[in-house]
């Protein structure tokens, strides 16, 4: 090959890290599938099992909660193994716990396996996001976030879909989940190849810290995240209790992700 048809390093840099940003990508998309399709899953069977409201909220809550409890720890995890071996570590815990809910009924175990499901969600939501900033050049940086951002939602509109198709009793939905995790954790080996960022020596901060420097952006994320919680906690369960049937009441989740994803 002449050195008019060899690619250029900056060509092959480029190539290399669009690879890498690819791979994030696709694990955003499942992430955002897991999410979305979890939460009615869980609640709608709390529901049929008589669990008050109270305690739906409470499962509701538990991802936010495991995530705080681990936030400190989040950071020495990826700097300890680094970005690739974390994030698949973390997608491996979790597929591990969504396919133990069906051996138990709902019920305090429940409680427990979400919270550890939550830690490996978050885990490879912060090695994702972190992982696509660090590879793209301030150039791309909006378009990565944009195409990072609208993977996630697709998810979050194809998860409700998926449980109203396949139901919210028996082990198949869990069993379809954890295999859509799984599957997504081939992702990492592709990001890896194309170009993993070094991570373990990046620099972290406290969550008060964040607050004191962004308090206005910080309250804006609380005040979102409590949103989009109580939704899909409660939303679903609304329907059901409103008469719909459970497939029209999981729907109501994919019109709200949709009417968020128009306005975004």
């Amino acid at each position: 090959m002449d050195d008019a048809t060899a690619p250029s390093t900056d060509e092959a840099s480029a190539k290399q890290r669009w690879g890498g940003i690819s791979g994030v990508i696709l694990s955003s998309l499942a992430v955002g599938i897991i999410l979305t399709g979890l939460a009615p899953l869980l609640t709608l069977n709390l529901e049929r099992a008589g669990f008050a409201s109270s305690w739906i909220g409470v499962m509701g809550a538990t991802p936010a909660f495991a995530v705080i409890c681990m936030s400190a720890a989040i950071p020495l995890i990826i700097k300890r193994l680094g970005a690739g071996q974390s994030m698949a570590a973390a997608m491996i815990l979790a597929s591990a716990a969504l396919l133990l809910f069906p051996l138990f009924d709902p019920g305090p175990w429940w409680f427990v396996l979400r919270f550890i499901m939550a830690l490996g969600i978050g885990i490879t939501l912060v090695v994702g996001q972190t992982w696509a900033i660090a590879l793209s050049t301030p150039q791309l940086r909006g378009t990565v976030m944009a195409l990072t951002i609208t993977a996630i939602s697709v998810g979050f509109a194809v998860g409700p879909l998926l449980v109203g198709w396949l139901g919210s009793e028996g082990a198949l939905p869990f069993i379809v989940i954890a295999a859509i995790m799984a599957a997504s954790i081939m992702a990492v080996p592709l990001a890896m190849r194309n170009g993993a960022p070094g991570l373990r020596d990046h620099a972290t901060m406290r969550l008060r810290d964040a607050f004191r420097r962004a308090p206005h952006v910080m309250m804006v994320v609380l005040l979102v995240g409590f949103i989009w919680i109580t939704i899909m906690a409660l939303l679903p369960v609304y329907g059901v209790r409103s008469g719909l049937a459970e497939d029209s009441a999981v729907f109501l989740l994919t019109c709200f992700v949709g009417g968020n994803v128009v306005f975004q």
